[in-house]
């Protein structure tokens, strides 16, 4: 698998060092524009992405996708905040005017480098799954395909009906969904098992990724009417990733492709107000810096922990990644343990303190343990991507890397302690079904052979 990525090379290997020592300085530069800061951070990941360069799977290698969505999210409101005139837009995202960015800025930076050690730090073990590889001799994909295509298939259908159950509309836009999606409690493992569903099918290969495309695709498009871009996005690029492990996607095309996609963005800010129905007034603007603008706003929750620990917040220790176990806890054994430990989900506290302005890596790992709990953030989720793209080419590989990928790209704008509960639904599924494929074989094996 390591010979997978490619050498940088001297030439590429002294402009990525050159752009990371000026990525890392330029961030200690006091006093700058915010714009600056989002070029520092800019450069920062392009010097990783040429360090890290996956020649195989180009941009849609796990690590690398996810620090591209990383980037998006995070310094897409820096790069582009002197392009946009849109005073509603401006008024949502004031607070860049009047707060020093700097120290949100390096925080960002050193959780990039912190991610980029635990990315190298998985190579340089040269772990190559031989035992995962044997195993999948004796293995049945039908299993997954059929699975997958009726999770997702009925998780589909439930999704839509019960928001149209609820009162959401098409002309209502994302508030409507917002609003009834968060008045259904099982909403979201109802998004989980579509997610799961789809890419089973799709991991399985043949006809039943074909399959499964179309049911994502449906839901897709209905998340995008909807104004619900996240929902549509972070599954897609996930997707893609497996679709990279066989197929190579060229870097100039997925570039095209993303102004396109932020175009669009910009688009769909309509249709997240007023609904669907906007989109058919004629009176929307098209242009990629309000797509990343509107984006790129996670770099506010850093702003707004780092506030909170400055003022003497006593540090969560990891309190809101695992407080949805200990709550479970709690009502089983009558016990205390989620206040003990500052067990409230970071989604649940900001919303609280702040509002509903989303989520990110750095300001949970902040909110855990300054910047130690960053370092710690980062580096344990660039170990577990670095970890699923050097799995080998087998289908439970491809289910488990989708049931791993999609939730972190998803936590890129949202707490980690729901997706961490994800993530073990998703696993504990795969391991079943590969039991069950592997059960099926050798029956099928033995009826061929008797």
């Amino acid at each position: 698998m390591l010979s997978d990525y490619a050498k940088p090379g001297i030439v590429r290997g002294l402009l990525a060092a050159a752009l990371g020592i000026y990525g890392v300085l330029s961030l200690h530069s006091e006093s700058k524009t915010a714009t600056f800061y989002g070029f520092s951070l800019s450069c920062l990941i392009v010097s990783i992405l040429i360090i890290t360069w996956n020649k195989k799977r180009g941009i849609f290698a796990p690590t690398h996708i996810f620090l591209f969505v990383f980037w998006l999210f995070h310094c897409g409101l820096l790069v582009s905040i002197e392009q946009i005139d849109d005073m509603e837009l401006l008024r949502a995202v004031d607070w860049i005017f009047v707060t020093d960015i700097q120290p949100a800025a390096l925080a960002v930076g050193y959780g990039i480098l912190a991610y980029f050690l635990g990315v190298i730090s998985m190579r340089m073990t040269k772990f190559k799954y031989k035992a995962a590889a044997s195993k999948n001799q004796a293995f049945s994909p039908r299993v997954f395909g059929v699975t997958g295509i009726a999770v997702g298939a009925i998780s589909t259908i439930m999704i839509i009906g019960t928001l149209f159950a609820n009162g959401a509309s098409l002309g209502g836009g994302y508030l409507s969904y917002l609003e009834t999606s968060q008045d259904t409690s099982f909403f979201g493992y109802l998004q989980l098992f579509a997610v799961i569903g789809v890419g089973l099918a799709i991991a399985s290969r043949g006809n039943s990724a074909i399959v499964g495309w179309v049911i994502f695709g449906f839901l897709a498009l209905f998340y995008v009417a909807m104004g619900a871009r996240g929902s549509a996005m972070f599954p897609a690029l996930a997707l893609f990733a497996i679709e990279a492990r066989y197929r190579k996607f060229r870097l100039w095309a997925f570039l095209i492709a993303a102004i396109g996609i932020l175009s669009l963005i910009s688009l769909s800010r309509q249709s997240r107000h007023y609904g669907v129905t906007e989109l058919l007034s004629g009176t929307y603007a098209v242009t990629p810096w309000q797509g990343l603008a509107e984006m790129g706003a996670s770099l506010y929750p850093v702003v707004v922990v780092q506030e909170w620990m400055a003022g003497g917040l006593v540090p969560a220790a990891g309190g809101t990644i695992v407080a949805i176990p200990l709550g479970i806890v709690d009502s089983m054994f009558s016990t205390n343990l989620a206040s003990k430990h500052g067990g409230t989900l970071f989604n649940v506290e900001i919303a609280e303190k702040v509002g509903q302005i989303g989520g990110s890596p750095i300001a949970e790992g902040f909110r855990n343990g300054n910047l130690l709990g960053v370092v710690l953030t980062m580096v344990s989720i660039g170990l577990l991507l670095c970890a699923i793209e050097m799995t080998p080419l087998t289908v439970s590989a491809n289910a488990y890397t989708i049931v791993i990928l999609a939730p972190l790209l998803s936590g890129v704008r949202n707490a980690l302690g729901p997706l961490l509960i994800h993530i073990i639904i998703g696993l504990t599924v795969v391991f079943i079904l590969s039991m069950v494929g592997r059960s099926h074989k050798a029956i099928s094996y033995k009826k061929r052979n008797s």
